[in-house]
């Protein structure tokens, strides 16, 4: 089940992910744009959505498509892939090796699998609903840290979010409640991270998008990981926060950012 939408989503994001590693450190102003304040699209950012749009189209002709950077197509097949051409683009713009190509599939707005590859590192995450997750195909599984004071906590914030008040006061509090904190800027990376067990949990707060979080949302949770809202409710894209962790201390980060 799903073998072949594995298969044509690895290839892709692979495919994409060599794109992206060819030409970066070799990028021109010119082929960075601002789309708005924090937000930066780069011209491989299009070549590698294009790329991934027309090997999935080419396959699954009556699947939907959910971009970053377009290519939007609805469906009545009730299955949708959701696309990150390069998650962590202000990274790959200052040259910083952080950065990935996310793909997911959802079925009736739910994510089945996900695709994560990490261009720099040549790592593929993968998962399946039910199958597990693997890098480069071997299974990996959440961190065993019991104590959020002895954990590595990774905090992202969307471009919708509103104010740096807010991203402060949550920063503070984590930084005084974990043992490590830090900022990638690659949310599909983190929850990778997260699922083989490297961080302990993340935090990303602001509205978010299908194609920032849910091929990352397969993987961690395949791996052991827990996913819910900054309330401990089920995650939904308009949650004011998207917190996972390895299970563990889950209770105890959302205590934290409440």
């Amino acid at each position: 089940m799903l073998d072949r939408e594995l298969q044509t989503a690895t290839r892709a994001a692979t495919d994409a992910g060599r794109l992206l590693k060819r030409h970066f450190l070799t990028l021109h102003a010119r082929e960075i744009h601002q789309r708005r304040k924090h937000d930066l699209v780069t011209d491989y950012d299009r070549r590698a959505n294009r790329l991934i749009v027309r090997r999935l189209s080419a396959v699954f002709p009556n699947h939907g498509i959910v971009a970053e950077e377009g290519d939007n197509r609805p469906t009545r097949s009730g299955y949708t892939w959701a696309i990150d051409p390069l998650d962590g683009t202000i990274n790959y713009a200052a040259e910083i090796p952080y950065y990935a190509v996310s793909i997911a599939l959802t079925v009736n707005g739910v994510p089945i699998l996900g695709v994560v590859y990490a261009p720099d590192t040549k790592e593929t995450s993968t998962a399946v609903v039910g199958k597990g997750a693997r890098r480069n195909r071997r299974r990996i599984r959440v961190s065993k840290t019991t104590k959020l004071r002895d954990a590595f906590i990774d905090l992202e914030h969307t471009v919708a979010y509103p104010g740096p008040q807010r991203t402060a006061s949550v920063t503070q509090r984590c930084l005084t409640a974990a043992a490590h904190v830090r900022r990638s800027g690659s949310a599909a990376l983190d929850l990778c991270y997260l699922a083989s067990g490297h961080i302990d949990g993340m935090v990303l707060s602001g509205p978010a998008n299908a194609w920032d979080l849910y091929a990352g949302i397969v993987i961690a949770r395949e791996a052991g990981a827990m996913v819910s809202d900054g309330r401990g409710q089920p995650f939904h894209l308009r949650s004011k926060h998207f917190v996972a962790t390895n299970g563990a201390i889950h209770r105890q980060l959302l205590k934290v950012i409440a």
